[in-house]
């Protein structure tokens, strides 16, 4: 039987990663994983972050984890039979990777789609990219060592987790307002925050910016010394024609939250 890649289905046949096996990886390797790095000053590894990520990709979305981690071309099956190759990048620091970091080598064997997987520093599951092999393979061919960058992988990628964040594209700036607000929901870790949260976290850091004498959102920060409630949800950008400057709050919109609620 043939994959849709053209390879051999009983050379990558794979099996079903179930709840069971996730809660072995987080409590046990992980577990140890992170004690060995503590003492050693996070200077040591054990290595098992590709295994992890695969792991987590796959008890997410549902894959079947190769059997054979040589398998050519593919970490993993989907439901379709499509076949996989999974790449994973673990922050070394606090936060999420910096895309300019590079994810791993590129088998020269043909797959259908890859998945980027981001994991922080602890290992908790952040984000999956998804992109199509002909959509990857004028990236990868122009890498001597057919590994993009993390950056140059998103661009041709769409994120497919978690579902209930839409891709966000961060503000370098550090004296952005809206850049300011994502990095605090970064530090938080990605927590779903409804509008109400989401306000009262923005005014928090127009303060912290006002302390340094920085103004970069000057109606919003005129709105909030009048106590403009109004004017400071229209800056937010609720509306059904201009969505939000904040993604993960528009999402908490839909699912119940209020764009009046105290902030």
């Amino acid at each position: 039987m043939k994959l849709h890649n053209g390879g051999d289905r009983r050379e990558a046949e794979g099996f079903t990663v179930d709840d069971r096996l996730t809660r072995l990886i987080r409590k046990a390797a992980l577990s140890v994983a992170l004690q060995y790095e503590r003492a050693t000053g996070w200077k040591r590894k054990l290595g098992i972050t590709a295994e992890v990520g695969e792991v987590l990709a796959c008890g997410v979305l549902k894959l079947k984890l190769a059997t054979n981690p040589r398998s050519e071309g593919s970490d993993a099956i989907d439901s379709e039979g499509k076949s996989v190759q999974i790449k994973s990048r673990r922050s070394e620091s606090p936060g999420l990777p910096r895309d300019v970091g590079r994810v791993g080598t590129f088998s020269k064997h043909r797959f259908d789609y890859a998945l980027l997987v981001i994991l922080d520093r602890e290992y908790r599951l952040a984000e999956i990219w998804r992109t199509d092999y002909d959509d990857l393979a004028p990236l990868i061919d122009r890498q001597k060592r057919r590994n993009p960058t993390i950056s140059g992988f998103k661009s041709n990628a769409k994120l497919i987790w978690p579902t209930h964040v839409k891709a966000i594209k961060m503000s370098g700036r550090a004296d952005s307002l809206r850049g300011a607000v994502i990095r605090s929901w970064e530090k938080a870790e990605r927590p779903r925050w409804n509008h109400a949260q989401t306000m009262s976290v923005l005014e928090d850091r127009d303060r912290e910016l006002e302390g340094r004498g920085l103004k970069p959102a000057k109606q919003f920060r005129a709105a909030r010394l009048q106590n403009d409630r109004e004017y400071m949800h229209r800056w937010m950008g609720y509306s059904t024609k201009s969505g939000c400057k904040f993604p993960w709050a528009t999402e908490n919109l839909k699912i119940g939250g209020s764009p009046r609620g105290t902030a």
